[in-house]
């Protein structure tokens, strides 16, 4: 499958669904994988932080370091360390930190692309249109990789 050139995608040819059905979510009855949602949006060039991001939260074995909130598209870093150390291993900078990882995250600010959520520690939202880009609802997202949000204990 080639991809869309017209939303700057390039696909792989070894994806086994038609990326139509994943990015209109013509695919309710089964569970995607990171990995099929992710061959759509890592383009073909490094993988970017936010990618990275939401690489993380869609996959459920990552939940007790990164989860969702419940709350849209705001996520939370339960254990920004981990989720520091991960991005190190995949970037290959073994030096990797929070307050590095922080600085990349603060860089898509102004690009709305990820937003800080104001009072909440560690507690950011994607705020760029992911479900058009997705083709699912936060809750439609949750539901197909089987992730449970997870309720701030802050909140309650």
């Amino acid at each position: 499958m080639a991809g869309h050139p017209e939303n700057g995608f390039h696909f792989s040819e070894k994806f086994n669904r038609p990326m139509e059905d994943l990015l209109t979510g013509s695919i309710s009855n089964q569970s995607i994988t990171t990995s099929d949602l992710f061959v759509c949006l890592t383009g073909s060039g490094p993988i970017q932080l936010w990618q990275f991001l939401l690489e993380q939260l869609t996959d459920r074995t990552c939940q007790h370091f990164i989860s969702w909130t419940g709350d849209g598209w705001e996520f939370k870093l339960s254990d920004p360390d981990e989720v520091a150390r991960r991005w190190g291993i995949r970037k290959n900078k073994p030096k990797m930190n929070y307050e590095k990882l922080s600085r990349g995250l603060r860089y898509y600010y102004d690009k709305n692309i990820i937003h800080k959520t104001a009072g909440k520690r560690y507690v950011y939202r994607f705020v760029c249109d992911l479900q058009n880009l997705l083709g699912y609802t936060p809750q439609e997202l949750f539901d197909a990789c089987d992730v449970k949000p997870q309720k701030d204990k802050e909140d309650e």
